[in-house]
């Protein structure tokens, strides 16, 4: 009788323990390690937006931010042409807001770690690639260039979130 008694008060403690503890843990965002950059990692929630990515690539705010990042990366300027990109945010009311980041290189830019609003989270991040001409996508010293998401850019984006390019031929989602 004695084990039995005891078997019952270890088995009701783990449950008592068990439904106490689900709570908070369901409670807490779960994180994302961003790729290619631990830094990151335990920053970014487990997305809880309802917007699709074209509704974050066409969001006034984030349309106007890509739109700068074009103009200050000097696309028709084959000497200080470079890449500008930022995060994007979404707060807990649904707004979204942008953080640049550092102006690149003329092909690459480096991603600092995101610093969300309180209670926001990263649903983005976008960057320009000025280096291609139409109509054969070459520059000026007649190097070709990819038009959209290249690979690295896809294997560099941060799981879960959506990637945008803006380049000559318009802005895509990845």
């Amino acid at each position: 009788m004695k084990v039995k008694t005891r078997l019952f008060i270890a088995i009701f403690c783990v449950l008592l323990a068990c439904l106490s503890w689900s709570p908070a843990v369901l409670a807490l965002p779960a994180t994302i390690e961003a790729a290619g950059d631990p830094a990151i990692a335990g920053q970014i929630g487990a997305l809880a937006t309802n917007k699709t990515p074209e509704e974050i690539a066409n969001d006034p705010v984030v349309k106007a931010a890509i739109q700068a990042a074009w103009e200050d990366s000097s696309a028709d300027n084959a000497t200080t042409r470079h890449e500008e990109g930022g995060w994007i945010y979404e707060d807990a009311d649904g707004n979204l807001s942008v953080q640049r980041w550092p102006s690149g290189n003329r092909s690459s830019i480096d991603a600092p770690p995101p610093t969300p609003p309180p209670g926001g989270q990263v649903v983005g991040e976008f960057h320009t690639h000025p280096n291609w001409q139409p109509p054969d996508g070459k520059d000026e010293d007649g190097k070709t260039w990819k038009q959209g998401p290249s690979d690295s850019d896809k294997n560099a984006k941060t799981p879960g979130t959506v990637g945008i390019i803006k380049d000559r031929s318009g802005t895509q989602t990845y």
